[in-house]
């Protein structure tokens, strides 16, 4: 069950941290153009109609810069299926294993378990067939 989760943790999270780092540096790198760009404008009086007053703070748009990046986004994807595939997998496999355990003990769950065994394959004081029962019907039968 574990496996799709590691699966993701070391080949899938790493890219979205480096994602999401980046995207978080480009904002506050945009917070702080946008802040002195205020600055430059309160304090520069009237504005003249040949300059652009944002010239020199905004060269490098967000989206351009990161959708450039974003070469690696279908291994994202690809990972993401698989991990989810696996996980698909485990939870049919277990599901399937349960299906058949239940059917198998609904059938009978008493049993006769042979006692002369062994060292005991001679004692006539012990006989030959206990009869046993399965403790784990009871437990799935309250679930």
């Amino acid at each position: 069950m574990y496996t799709p989760a590691l699966f993701w943790r070391f080949l899938a999270a790493p890219l979205l941290q480096s994602d999401l780092g980046f995207i978080m540096e480009e904002l506050d790198r945009c917070y702080n153009r946008a802040v002195s760009l205020a600055k430059c404008l309160a304090g520069s009086g009237p504005l003249n109609s040949d300059s652009d007053p944002t010239d020199g703070f905004f060269k490098y748009p967000l989206v351009e810069k990161f959708l450039m990046t974003k070469c690696c986004s279908r291994s994202l994807l690809l990972y993401y299926l698989l991990c989810r595939g696996l996980t698909l997998v485990t939870l049919l496999c277990a599901c399937l294993y349960l299906g058949y355990y239940l059917q198998l003990a609904s059938v009978t769950d008493n049993f006769g378990c042979p006692l002369r065994v062994g060292l005991l394959a001679n004692d006539s004081t012990i006989p030959e067939m206990v009869q046993c029962k399965l403790i784990a019907v009871g437990v799935f039968s309250l679930l």
